[in-house]
């Protein structure tokens, strides 16, 4: 009898313990689908069917934890509704349920560095370094540069300058008469 590889037998546990936990996640999401469905009237919902199909989707992009506290009848949305909760009403309960999840574990981390970024910074690589910003902007760093660019004021233009500037870009000049 021949043994059969240690790797192919990883391998096959491996994919029996995925399809496991696959079909324990469909197990979890009906039976959550069944309480939610059990906790309101069947005449209540416009099509039974197609809600429990997209309740069943909709389920599938949440972590387990959030479905059950969701569907929960102490904690879920039947706590709160009378009627049949549409599927955006279960999507925001799920979106406020792992909200509440993340601010827990922000507190729980209060004062220690969290290894996760909760957003992603800009890079250091693409930040100019301090030589780079002392050679573009001098050792004053920039400040003080618009005193020494200022212009120096002329003073106004009199009488036949004036008639002068007009008269050759044809301006049509017309002096005042000066009291007299």
């Amino acid at each position: 009898m021949e043994r059969l590889d240690p790797k192919l037998a990883e391998a096959s546990s491996t994919r029996s313990t995925e399809n496991s936990q696959g079909l324990e996640r469909k197990e979890l999401i009906l039976s959550c689908q069944r309480v939610l469905f059990a906790a309101y009237r069947t005449d209540q919902y416009a099509d039974p069917e197609g809600f429990i199909a997209s309740l069943g989707l909709v389920f599938s992009q949440y972590p387990n934890d959030v479905i059950t506290h969701v569907t929960d009848p102490r904690t879920g949305v039947q706590r709160g509704k009378t009627f049949p909760p549409s599927i955006a009403e279960i999507v925001s309960a799920c979106d406020a349920r792992l909200a509440d999840k993340a601010r827990m574990r922000r507190y729980m981390n209060w004062g220690r560095n969290d290894p996760t970024p909760l957003l992603e910074g800009p890079k250091n690589e693409d930040r100019p370094t301090y030589d780079d910003l002392k050679a573009k902007f001098g050792d004053s760093w920039g400040i003080g540069a618009e005193e020494k660019q200022q212009k120096v004021a002329k003073p106004a233009q009199n009488v036949d300058q004036l008639r002068h500037h007009y008269q050759h870009y044809d301006l049509a000049f017309k002096p005042k008469q000066q009291p007299g």
